[in-house]
């Protein structure tokens, strides 16, 4: 049970430094909300498979003498995985269809 919820602290962590970095670096270099938001929901969805995993991986026994708190245990990986699928389709159905300016260079012609 302590190790359950180390874990949870850590998926939560990483989820808000995680967000912040991936938040960043997709609004930095693609300069478009949409995709910024797809990226947040892939890395949410990916991030919530990892711990979902994880905590299967755990003991067996002591998940399965365990029934209902099981279900406890899975409660905010899957939430997560729900919500980064979510917020990935909003995000692309929100994409603009311009091309990412990256930097604004007069060109010469």
């Amino acid at each position: 049970m302590k190790k359950t919820t180390s874990l949870l602290i850590l998926c939560v962590a990483l989820f808000v430094i995680g967000t912040g970095l991936v938040g960043f670096l997709a609004v930095t270099f693609t300069q478009d909300i949409g995709y910024t938001f797809a990226q947040l929901g892939l890395f949410w969805f990916v991030l919530g498979i990892l711990f979902v995993w994880q905590i299967q991986k755990q003991d067996k026994a002591s998940l399965l003498q365990a029934g209902i708190f099981r279900r406890k245990q899975l409660a905010v990986p899957l939430v997560m995985v729900m919500f980064g699928v979510l917020v990935f389709v909003w995000g692309f159905s929100h994409k603009n269809n311009q091309e990412p300016q990256l930097h604004n260079i007069d060109y010469i012609e």
